[in-house]
């Protein structure tokens, strides 16, 4: 690879910062000299003030605002095509079939028609998307009452002058009610920015029901008519405007902008609650209630809807540079499917396929089915234009390898936790886990999304795009691929989620998951019994869970660890990831967690050769035979204990692999002690024959027998090391 592209390799930075929203309270205790623990006294209450870099807020909100109504317009498209390709599914009134689908058609083409004015002033064309700007141009701000639209709302913030004061978005009839005047805007810049983030999250995933609900159809030659237009030269119909509005547009902002209030004003309330208590009340040291505590711990699926989610993108397909001088798309996708590709290479639960293609003048539309690869009834459809990268067939295939090699990163992080392209939340058998590995997933995707990877990959690719022969890529493009693979790794490492490093959250969640079996390995009486009767060890319990500790906490120190190959750093902590995954499952296995009852599909443990337990392991005249409920019943029981006795026995062949290892390990330092000490003693003797007739002898003596007193202790323990290693300690 040339310089210049080396060269901006190492320079493209990415933002090294990913805010997702997480509350947590702390508990802070003193440990006196008994070893209880009592509460601190009362700190000082903290003078509140404005954030050091307040004076940037306002750029931040304005662009980040800007980019959450850009992405909720981009997306309001499939959801009304949803909605219409359901109208068209389950209404059967031919009127109101027609009713709804022409004001779904009427707000689609109203939204895109003013899309780009709701993008550059959303309040002033009726979207009250106030809360951004309130909270980052006001350095005080008034804690009002609102009375808006017949219902009552109490602590709201707002602003000191328009806009954010809310008094002329919310319009006449809107009570505004201060409690508390100027206070100060406390906060700070990490409270900030994770609340964009959830706003924006709250916007993306909702907008679609902010703008229809199906009390806003209007009924067909009741409230509107349909006029044929005889003046065009196309047979078409003219809509009328609804009853008492000049125009559609006035009907829609009049059904939509108190809907988009009520979101505001309600976000606005749950992202200041906390910031609204008094500076000197003493904060609760109540554990949080909101997280499960370890033992308590289940497997669950923080994603499992109905529905795919509208927070999901309508991503565009891109045509793949083979094809794109060909003449016809439609009639070569109708003989040959696989021609288009997504950019979805994080969030792969996800599947993105092209149902049809048609051409409308001089593009490509085409129908998308958006699809839930584990709740496969979660899906949705959409039109899009095709993107054909302007024909640029090198910056086709630049742009599909590099979203190639994206992927490939993500699902070795996946593997490495035991479940595969899917993400099947669930197969963690881990809530905490779950958790964890969706705050990784979604920011991630926010990650690449970002306005500045995205300009800095396009760069890289522009300056790749010289050195690319498309009759030679596989050797052409490797430099490519490995520089991007170092670029995207080393901006995933650098990068911190509240405020900790990357990858620590998965670290830790699979240390909290350990420690609740902990709990419960102690407080289960029935434990030892079980293990009795089985004829199984509590020290190979306590052995095993012991290396895993050690394994899990050489694991977290790794997230955190300068190295200068991130990729040879990347394949270590996948590797230990893996062992550290299938280990925690195979402990709980052995402990029989209740939490691998929720699952219904294997996990990782099958990869330690244990029995799947949603396969039992019954022949097919045992299954013929075995269909009452009671028989059945002890299948499954017998099945566990299969399953778990085989995970006994695999669990001690594990403590036996590190015996032998440690062992190993003690046996060969003992074996360099020894031919230390045996080869010091050798020459310490030759050195004292030498001399021992000389002049010199007595000013030697003492060292010679100090050097022999210290060989022979460093001989004589490495032979005991030896010893021990060789029987095993």
């Amino acid at each position: 690879m040339n310089k210049k592209i080396k060269t901006l390799f190492k320079s493209i930075s990415i933002s090294s910062v990913i805010f997702v929203p997480l509350s947590v309270l702390s508990a802070e205790t003193n440990t006196n000299n008994n070893g209880t623990s009592t509460p601190d006294k009362p700190a000082k209450p903290k003078e509140p003030k404005n954030d050091p870099e307040f004076g940037k807020f306002r750029e931040i909100a304005d662009k980040q605002l800007k980019e959450m109504i850009k992405s909720a317009l981009d997306n309001l498209p499939s959801y009304i095509e949803d909605q219409i390709s359901k109208v068209e599914k389950l209404e059967t009134d031919y009127k109101k079939r027609l009713s709804k689908i022409t004001y779904l058609k009427v707000v689609d083409k109203y939204f895109k028609k003013n899309k780009q004015k709701f993008i550059n002033d959303p309040v002033k064309n009726g979207l009250n998307l106030i809360f951004p700007w309130m909270i980052s141009r006001n350095r005080n701000v008034n804690i009002s009452k609102i009375k808006y639209n017949n219902k009552d709302y109490d602590s709201v913030w707002t602003g000191l002058s328009d806009p954010t004061d809310y008094v002329k978005p919310l319009g006449e009839g809107a009570q505004i009610n201060p409690t508390e005047k100027n206070a100060i805007n406390h906060f700070d810049k990490a409270k900030f920015e994770s609340s964009l983030t959830e706003y924006a999250k709250a916007l993306n995933e909702g907008f679609g029901k902010l703008v229809y609900d199906e009390k806003d159809v209007l009924e067909l030659d009741k409230d509107f008519k349909l006029n044929f237009d005889d003046a065009n030269s196309k047979e078409s119909y003219n809509i009328t405007p609804p009853k008492g509005f000049n125009n559609w547009d006035d009907y829609i902002i009049s059904k939509v902008k108190p809907r988009v209030t009520d979101f505001d004003i309600e976000l606005n309330i749950k992202l200041t609650k906390d910031e609204e208590q008094p500076q000197n009340q003493e904060q609760p040291k109540d554990e949080p209630q909101d997280e499960p505590l370890p033992e308590d711990d289940k497997a669950k699926d923080p994603v499992k809807t109905e529905e795919v989610s509208q927070g999901i993108p309508a991503l565009a397909p891109e045509l793949k540079w083979q094809y794109l001088n060909e003449s016809n798309i439609v009639s070569l996708f109708s003989v040959k499917q696989d021609i288009f590709f997504f950019k979805n290479p994080v969030n792969t639960r996800y599947e993105y396929k092209v149902l049809e293609v048609k051409k409308e003048g001089d593009k490509y539309i085409a129908k998308v089915e958006l699809r839930d690869l584990v709740n496969t009834q979660a899906k949705r459809t959409y039109s899009t234009e095709v993107y054909m990268h302007n024909k640029d067939q090198k910056n086709a295939l630049l742009t599909e390898r590099s979203y190639n090699v994206i992927k490939d990163i993500f699902s070795k992080l996946y593997r490495g936790l035991g479940i595969d392209e899917n993400i099947d939340y669930e197969k963690l058998g881990s809530g905490i886990l779950s958790d964890a590995l969706f705050q990784i997933v979604n920011s991630s995707v926010q990650l690449i999304s970002t306005e500045k990877f995205i300009n800095n990959y396009n760069r890289v690719i522009e300056a790749y795009k010289d050195e690319l022969k498309l009759d030679d890529i596989v050797n052409s493009t490797s430099g490519f691929d490995a520089n991007l693979r170092e670029l995207v790794l080393s901006s995933l490492k650098t990068s911190n989620i509240n405020n900790f490093p990357y990858y620590f959250s998965l670290v830790d969640a699979l240390n909290r998951k350990k420690e609740g079996l902990k709990r419960r390995i102690i407080n289960n009486k029935e434990l030892a019994e079980e293990f009795e009767k089985n004829n199984w060890s509590l020290d190979e319990l306590n052995k095993f869970y012991l290396n895993l500790e050690t394994k899990i906490y050489k694991l977290r120190k790794s997230t955190d660890l300068s190295t200068f190959n991130v990729t040879k750093w990347y394949s270590r902590f996948i590797a230990n990831l893996e062992t550290v995954s299938k280990e925690l499952l195979l402990l709980q296995v052995v402990v029989n967690d209740p939490s691998l009852k929720q699952p219904s599909k294997p996990t990782h443990t099958e990869n330690l050769e244990q029995p799947n337990e949603s396969e039992p392991r019954v022949n097919s005249a045992e299954a013929t035979s075995s269909s009452t409920p009671t028989s059945n019943k002890i299948i499954e029981l017998a099945n566990k204990d299969e399953k778990r006795a085989e995970a006994y026995k695999k669990m001690a062949e594990l403590n036996n692999e590190s015996r032998k290892t440690n062992n190993s390990i003690v046996t060969n330092f003992g074996i360099a002690l020894s031919l230390i000490g045996f080869l010091g003693n050798i020459v310490n003797a030759y050195a004292l024959f030498k001399i021992i007739n000389s002049a010199k002898w007595k000013q030697h003596k003492k060292l010679s027998i100090l050097l022999a007193t210290v060989f022979g202790i460093i001989l004589v323990t490495g032979i005991i090391l030896i010893i021990l290693g060789l029987g095993g300690i």
